[in-house]
């Protein structure tokens, strides 16, 4: 049985609680391909790998687009969403949250722009001296939206 995006029932996370392992990262350059759409279905498959949240960056060489949500791939993105976010470059992230809190804003890619450049990032992994790194950051005025040491990489 397959069911359009968007349209799974929030009590099947439950099911999928064994699943989880660490979080899923993919990342793709294909100039003139459909890179958000490669990047749902690589996302698809790392599902297994976190049903917290999961996200898109795209990127077209001027502009990043970000669609990222709380639930399973399937229903983060409808297909719309994916037609959306044309560019040359795209990462995607599915999480299973070992730092920080849960909830929209530890969802992943997280987006930052320094010096008008615009970076996204998906992370898998542990920053050892995430508190200090966070904390040095603040005080140079680094503003934050989340509490997870991929924000802080970002």
């Amino acid at each position: 049985m397959t069911r359009d995006a968007g349209t799974q029932p929030r009590d099947e996370l439950e099911g999928l609680d064994g699943l989880h392992e660490e979080c899923g990262v993919f990342g793709v350059w294909a100039p003139g391909r459909d890179v958000a759409r490669i990047t749902y279905f690589a996302l698809r498959a790392l599902q297994h790998r976190g049903q917290e949240s999961a996200g898109i960056a795209v990127g077209d060489g001027r502009t990043v687009l970000v669609r990222k949500d709380l639930g399973l791939v399937t229903q983060v993105f409808s297909d719309d969403d994916l037609s959306a976010m044309p560019g040359k470059v795209a990462c995607g992230h599915v999480r299973y949250g070992t730092a920080g809190a849960r909830g929209w804003e530890s969802a992943q890619p997280h987006l930052s722009t320094i010096n008008d450049v615009i970076i996204a990032l998906a992370h898998n992994g542990t920053l050892v001296n995430f508190d200090a790194l966070r904390r040095e950051l603040i005080e140079m005025g680094i503003p934050f939206r989340s509490n997870t040491d991929s924000e802080v990489a970002a």
